[in-house]
């Protein structure tokens, strides 16, 4: 394609032209702001006081307006937005000194895209840090008769999961889904199946294929045992605390 001089001049000379017209009056230093200076990526840079109220009001109310003007229009597919350095809600040069595990769980940070760091780190380490991230469950009881079986779960991680997945006895759904088992938490499922020798899965519609939920469940074998009917309550020791399962 040939680039027409006469009608590049006529748009530099447009676009220079509004260009004047933007221009700030004078500028109001808002009250208590503090902006830093450090090094970042070996160069000096201004980072905003994130801290501040009439900033965090004023970036508020302006994405507000921006969706207001264009949440309904045609050319706008999405919009990315963020703090920090490329967006990427950091600053600085990182958070030197500090466990990843333990900012992670302070932000309850459900995945991070680490693409880079394979240059920089083992696989171990970045294994270690997927594995701090999400939701991570717990299977801490499980009883089971010849018709049902009945499941506690526990959240270890840091986040819930936030789509629908359905603790499943071979393959037999519980009525109830983990999703929003918040961090810490528990909760009891029943399904209708039973029997010896139970598996267990935590199924999820939305998981492709090869990709499945894994939990932990490092339980006595009493507390797996299939209860007769004349077998109505056994107990077993977990880390020296009593428990006691009753079966259906």
């Amino acid at each position: 394609m040939t680039l027409d001089p006469q009608r590049f001049s006529l748009a530099k000379r447009n676009v220079e032209a509004q260009a004047t017209h933007v221009k700030c009056s004078r500028f109001i230093p808002l009250p208590n702001y503090r902006e830093t200076t450090a090094a970042s990526e070996k160069k000096q840079t201004g980072f905003p006081d994130w801290s501040n109220e009439e900033w965090k009001a004023f970036l508020l109310d302006f994405y507000t307006r921006f969706a207001e003007k264009y949440d309904v229009d045609s050319r706008l597919a999405f919009v990315q937005a963020g703090f920090g350095l490329w967006a990427e809600y950091h600053i600085y040069d990182g958070p030197y000194g500090i466990p990843f595990a333990e900012q992670a769980a302070k932000y309850h940070v459900s995945f991070i895209i680490g693409d880079d760091q394979p240059r920089f780190q083992s696989a171990d380490v970045i294994r270690n840090a997927g594995m701090a991230c999400g939701y991570r469950f717990k299977v801490t009881q499980f009883l089971t008769s010849a018709t049902a079986s009945e499941l506690e779960i526990a959240n270890a991680g840091i986040e819930p999961i936030y789509q629908n997945a359905y603790p499943a006895v071979d393959g037999i759904r519980s009525a109830t889904a983990l999703k929003g088992l918040l961090p810490g938490e528990s909760r009891r499922f029943r399904v209708a199946q039973g029997g010896t020798m139970r598996v267990i899965t935590i199924e999820c519609d939305r998981l492709v294929p090869g990709q499945k939920i894994e939990f932990e469940a490092n339980l006595p074998k009493l507390a797996l045992r299939w209860c007769s009917q004349f077998e109505r309550q056994s107990r077993y020791t977990d880390r020296g605390r009593q428990r006691t399962f009753v079966c259906s």
